[in-house]
């Protein structure tokens, strides 16, 4: 199921994992409905939820949206609501993490992604579920013109022999550049989220924090909508077709193995986990 050069997961583990997964979700649910937090399944998962009823068979992560104000709202309250077991990783919580989304790790298990791998990686990697923020926008060409130059940074991030070579668009914004890479690349978000925050509109899009550059109307996302994933009820999309259109295509049609990718090279459950790292004696934070 995967490419020749990949390590494949065995099925019982990815089995444990997806479960584990599941759990988070579970608990992340809990939390959204007694708060009043709007969330709903996405990318991969929500996909997985219409074409298999369930995860994709030969996937190994879960993807959730949240709307900005939802994003920023569970930010602020979920470390103190979620289960002893499981950790709010964001920039914040864990300044060492890689990322610019949020991420609910389990501490009793360990996923390794592939970039990852043979890297002396310093935060948090428990088995985890993805959270990405979502906005709504008038103007998707401003929007993902501001996108691009985060990303820059993202991808170019502590380079500072990029900073020649950025367009007469970066050129624009290169005080911000040089402040992510002097003040850490938090700052860079920060920094367009506050100053250039987009104008309220019709038009859905992943947040700055995501690099795909994916766009429906509203309509097709909002209201959030129940749908059934591995059994249980969760929240999706309010037109699942129209958002998975735009996304991946032609959706329905099951990829050919050797298009088949996952995301882990390793994945460690329970004492295997603490032969490597015990989440739950050190989370990064501490």
């Amino acid at each position: 199921m995967n490419n020749m050069n990949e390590k494949v997961i065995d099925e019982s583990t990815l089995d444990k994992a997806k479960n584990i997964m599941l759990d988070i979700l579970l608990d992340v649910d809990k939390v959204c409905r007694e708060n009043d937090i709007k969330y709903m399944l996405a990318c991969g998962t929500l996909l997985g939820a219409v074409r298999h009823g369930g995860f994709i068979p030969w996937d190994d992560d879960l993807d959730i949206y949240m709307p900005r104000e939802d994003y920023d709202k569970f930010n602020k309250i979920a470390e103190k609501n979620l289960k002893s077991n499981l950790f709010l990783q964001n920039t914040t919580t864990d300044p060492t993490f890689s990322q610019y989304f949020t991420k609910i790790r389990d501490n009793n298990h360990t996923i390794i992604e592939r970039y990852e791998e043979d890297k002396d990686i310093g935060f948090h990697q428990g088995i985890f579920i993805d959270i990405f923020p979502i906005d709504f926008v008038q103007d998707t060409k401003k929007y993902f013109k501001d996108k691009r130059l985060f990303n820059c940074e993202y991808r170019h991030k502590n380079e500072t022999k990029f900073l020649p070579k950025i367009n007469a668009y970066l050129n624009k914004y290169k005080a911000e550049i040089y402040k992510g890479i002097v003040g850490g690349k938090q700052q860079v978000l920060n920094g367009i989220l506050k100053n250039r925050k987009p104008i309220k509109g019709n038009l859905f899009v992943e947040g700055y924090e995501v690099v795909d550059e994916v766009t429906v109307d509203k309509s097709a996302i909002l209201p959030i909508k129940e749908i059934e994933f591995c059994g249980k009820t969760f929240y999706g999309p309010n037109n699942p077709h129209e958002y998975l259109l735009a996304k991946f295509g032609d959706y329905m049609k099951i990829p050919k193995e050797e298009d088949r990718h996952t995301h882990a090279a390793e994945i460690l459950i329970g004492e295997q986990c603490n032969k490597v790292k015990n989440w739950s004696d050190e989370k990064t934070n501490s």
